[in-house]
């Protein structure tokens, strides 16, 4: 699709890693081919963070701060987007 709008997908997680598995399944299936997914993970104690990187790291951009609030971690996720839309 010419001109078709990019779109970045942030995702903020802690301790949700049951949960990120169906979301980041649900998006593998998705047919709109432009968009980029970040996953920005706060100090899971799950292995959230673990998962990701042996699972999607060829997928999905994984930040890992540790330190961040959810505020934070919401801003990092979007300065690291390089798309035209960020969700």
């Amino acid at each position: 699709m010419p001109g078709s709008k990019k779109v970045s997908v942030v995702i903020n997680t802690l301790n949700r890693c049951a949960s990120l598995k169906v979301t980041l399944n649900a998006l593998k299936y998705q047919r709109y081919p432009w968009f980029e997914v970040i996953v920005v993970d706060g100090p899971s104690k799950d292995g959230t963070y673990n998962y990701l990187n042996e699972n999607w790291s060829d997928r999905v951009k994984v930040l890992s701060c540790p330190s961040a609030n959810l505020s934070q971690s919401r801003n990092i996720g979007i300065n690291a987007a390089h798309l035209f839309k960020v969700l």
